[in-house]
């Protein structure tokens, strides 16, 4: 995401520490973190509407078609039958995932697509 002009990377580092509080068993916590984020956020002259604003900017600009990029990848791999139970699993839930794949399961699908292209080749 790129941050609203008066919000650093580690800025957005830090807001999304806290964020991870947001969801918390905790009532105390809960509160203590969104007063943190919100005393953060006011510190650098950026409202809530702005950051949620630069979020929406950032979405936009991501073609419709590399989000579904990976949702094809997955179909393709899971045409063959040659996957354990794990890696079926995991493409099955890409296939249906419709927001863009972590790094780590992007990097996972990556590797399966080439073992599977490998497969269909031989």
């Amino acid at each position: 995401m790129r941050a609203p002009p008066s919000l650093h990377p580690a800025d957005l580092d830090r807001l999304a520490r806290i964020a991870g509080m947001f969801g918390s068993d905790h009532d105390g916590e809960r509160a203590s973190a969104a007063l943190k984020a919100d005393q953060l956020l006011r510190s650098r002259g950026v409202s809530w509407a702005e950051l949620v604003g630069a979020l929406k900017v950032e979405l936009i600009q991501i073609p419709a078609a590399a989000m579904l990029q990976h949702r094809e990848a997955a179909r393709e791999c899971l045409a063959l039958h040659i996957w354990n139970a794990t890696e079926r699993d995991f493409l099955v839930n890409i296939s249906r995932k419709r927001r863009l794949p972590t790094p780590a399961q992007a990097q996972w699908l990556d590797d399966l697509l080439a073992r599977a292209r490998m497969a269909r080749a031989a």
